[in-house]
């Protein structure tokens, strides 16, 4: 497969030289056979944690003490080596979080999403827990920044739980009455600073219609708020993960998808996930052009998927619950590469 991708990227890269390919335009890039767009020509975007493996890294935890738990000794190697996922640190994520002068981080999903803003709270070096259990509906907590020696600024840290990206206030689908679907919207709208959301709808649905129906809804939405109502704010889809069947008999990752796909994760329709993010990098793809034919803003994926299916070790209660993670952990290679895609695009702006 690596060099299979590798080869046919060549051939793209010839073929747009020489005119021979019109519907590959230069701002877009071939991942997984679809067109991935993505801002101002930033490559790695679109191969970063696609294809790559677990390699031993002992000492790898938050805040530079030395890890003590089997499950965190893993770090990810990229494979092209030219874009591999860069470990994010206070300073280094206050830099380009300045630097692209966002001032909120605004996460809505479902109980993964908020471990992916847990993570992400200690990584930037808290040693508390973002929310209780029990009062993770609506959080929002701030993180000071330092610009150098004398200045400072903050950025808010919002979390809502909503497991459907229910875009109207009421309940979620008929379906899944157990479900969190709390009103997000209004909450992102009322605060006018620069925003980054990220939106995950999690291991919810059931259902791949009932999928296409939110997700759909969802860039509708998000499209209108990058291209007219909000233009300065960004917005991401993070791909949903399965969990992993028999996890309690594993210790170590999976060299490759293989390995994951010899014991069925059919537990929750998991087996169905890898259609749903299929579905999603379809639809974002095939959206490049409005009405008067410049280019949409579109949400960009940050697909978590490949890494973490490769992971069936470090589950948080490995009798019970194969679908959380501990952390440290796999939800802190979510941030790592939120951060190395931001980093990219600041590089550009």
């Amino acid at each position: 497969m690596r060099k299979s991708l590798r080869s046919f990227l060549v051939c793209c890269a010839i073929a747009v030289i020489f005119g021979t390919l019109p519907w590959l335009k230069k701002d877009t890039i071939v991942v997984d056979h679809y067109l991935v767009h993505h801002y101002d020509h930033n490559y790695c975007i679109g191969l970063r944690g696609q294809e790559g493996i677990w390699v031993p890294a002992k000492g790898y935890s938050y805040a530079g003490e030395e890890a003590i738990e089997p499950h965190t000794e893993w770090t990810w190697e990229d494979s092209p080596t030219s874009c591999q996922i860069q470990q994010l640190s206070k300073d280094s994520f206050c830099k380009v979080v300045f630097e692209l002068q966002l001032k909120r981080l605004f996460f809505v999903g479902d109980s993964l999403t908020f471990q992916m803003v847990n993570s992400l709270w200690q990584l930037l070096g808290n040693n508390d827990i973002f929310a209780p259990k029990g009062a993770r509906g609506y959080v929002t907590r701030p993180i000071l920044c330092d610009i150098n020696l004398t200045e400072q600024f903050t950025i808010n840290f919002q979390y809502v739980r909503n497991d459907h990206l229910t875009l109207k206030e009421g309940s979620c689908h008929p379906n899944y009455s157990k479900d969190a679907c709390l009103p997000w919207v209004d909450r992102y709208q009322q605060n006018g600073d620069r925003t980054l959301v990220v939106a995950n709808m999690g291991p919810h649905m059931r259902d791949l219609d009932v999928f296409k129906t939110k997700f759909d809804d969802f860039v509708e939405f998000a499209i209108s708020e990058m291209n007219n109502t909000r233009p300065a704010d960004l917005f991401m889809f993070r791909t949903t993960v399965p969990g992993h069947d028999g996890c309690s008999e594993e210790s170590s990752p999976y060299h490759n998808e293989s390995e994951f796909l010899k014991i069925p994760a059919t537990s929750y329709q998991w087996n169905n996930f890898k259609d749903y993010n299929t579905y999603a990098k379809k639809k974002l793809s095939n959206i490049s052009e409005n009405i008067n034919g410049e280019r949409n803003r579109i949400p960009i994926i940050l697909d978590v998927y490949p890494m973490t299916i490769l992971r069936p070790d470090g589950h948080r209660l490995p009798s019970v619950d194969c679908l959380h993670y501990l952390l440290p952990g796999p939800p802190d290679w979510w941030n790592h590469l939120l951060f190395s895609h931001l980093l990219e695009m600041s590089s550009t702006t």
